[in-house]
Order: C-alpha cells, then sequence, then structure tokens
C-alpha cells in the first residue's frame, strides 16, 4: 500500500467525524531486505537501505575496496622460487 493510499484511506475514515480533514503520511523508517557486502570492501558486512537506493549507492556503503596487494605484500606469502601471487606486467 502506498503512502498516498494510507493518506486516501484515514482521511475517507475521519469524513464520519469531521467536515472536511485534511492528512499527511509520512515514512518514519524502512524496513528492507539486508544488503550483504563481502570481499574486499574497507567495511564489510550487513547493511540494512534505509531508503530506496541504487546498486552503485549500496556498495558505496562498504566505504571503498582494499586496493589489491603489491608486488612487496606478495613476496611475503611465498618464498621467491614459489611465490603464491605473482604480479602481472
Amino acid at each position: 500500500m502506498s503512502v498516498k493510499a494510507i493518506a486516501d484511506s484515514v482521511e475517507l475514515s475521519l469524513r464520519r467525524y469531521v467536515k472536511e480533514p485534511s492528512v499527511v503520511v509520512e515514512v518514519a523508517e524502512y524496513h528492507s531486505r539486508p544488503i550483504y557486502l563481502m570481499g574486499q570492501f574497507r567495511t564489510p558486512g550487513v547493511y540494512y537501505m534505509d531508503r530506496p537506493m541504487t546498486f552503485l549507492q549500496g556498495i558505496t556503503l562498504g566505504t571503498g575496496s582494499i586496493p589489491p596487494p603489491t608486488c612487496a605484500a606478495c613476496a611475503s606469502f611465498g618464498t621467491r622460487r614459489s611465490p603464491r601471487w605473482t604480479s602481472t606486467p
């Protein structure tokens, strides 16, 4: 049910008691599906939409991504002869 439909319904009900009722309905809180941000986000976790939002706005809740490892970081995960990760030129 939309906000306008609720306002119209309440207004119609009040017409029995008030000559020209004026009703305003506002959404105090949205309860929507959760957004799960997993992976290389600075703040991964579960977020709940407090308003309608686009995909880009949703992933922005993770406050950016963690940069990929540098070559120096790659070397620390393995040996020089058999690194686990290698960088591409």
